[in-house]
């Protein structure tokens, strides 16, 4: 995949393009790559559902594409709590789900001093959907500007 740094001049930043027009868009690059990293049996989750399962020495995780991440008890099956994990830059959905997968499966401590982890009681639910409206609400307000 060819790359270039182009320097946006009215922002003086520099930006990293990449030429899709081979690969497809970013979100088909990034899906492509998820699933080149992910094992095969992992897969039929993620193309029928949208979800990675995998199981860690802290919990069974849910990775969603268009959701938090869902952690469970290992013996129960007990919800635990949400995950939210924010890139530094804006990416395609695949992406994080890419990172998060990769983080559980490596070091998942780190994940767990990463990620905001939020308990599954009625109110933290409540509090998870509203941030998520906010991130929403933010997101379209950034895309109108």
């Amino acid at each position: 995949m060819e790359t270039r740094f182009d320097r946006d001049a009215a922002q003086g930043q520099a930006t990293l393009c990449t030429f899709c027009n081979e690969y497809g868009s970013a979100d088909e690059t990034a899906r492509r790559m998820l699933l080149s990293v992910l094992p095969e049996p992992l897969w039929p989750g993620l193309v029928e559902k949208g979800v990675i399962q995998i199981t860690g020495k802290r919990g069974i995780y849910t990775i969603s594409r268009h959701s938090q991440t869902e952690i469970r008890e290992v013996t129960t099956g007990k919800c635990v709590g949400h995950a939210c994990l924010q890139l530094s830059l804006p990416a395609p959905d695949y992406d994080r789900m890419l990172v998060e997968y990769l983080l559980l499966k490596n070091d998942e401590d780190f994940y767990w001093k990463t990620a905001n982890i939020i308990g599954c009681s009625d109110v933290a639910v409540l509090f998870v959907a509203f941030f998520d409206l906010l991130l929403i609400l933010h997101l379209l307000l950034a895309l109108a500007e």
